[in-house]
């Protein structure tokens, strides 16, 4: 690094932090997408265990669906608690 103006270690100290600046965003990115595909995802079981819902209110009428509605987001809270990071 000797003989370098001070110039040219800036330069280069931009450069290198473009570089870092620029893998993040990759990075970022990628986080970003694999959210989207989760988010997608979540949205699908949702609408497949509304459709469920809907089914079984019909079927067993609403009291039951009501019990059934009570567990399985008793269940759902239990799961989500056991898997808190």
């Amino acid at each position: 690094m000797a003989g370098r103006t001070e110039f040219e270690r800036e330069k280069e100290e931009g450069f290198i932090k473009s570089r870092k600046l620029a893998k993040l965003v990759e990075r970022y990115k990628i986080e970003l997408n694999e959210a989207r595909l989760e988010i997608r995802d979540l949205k699908a079981r949702l609408l497949e265990s509304s459709d469920i819902h809907v089914s079984y209110n019909k079927v067993f009428g609403l009291s039951e669906y009501n019990k059934v509605s009570k567990l399985v987001t008793l269940l759902y809270m239990s799961h989500m608690a056991l898997h808190e990071d």
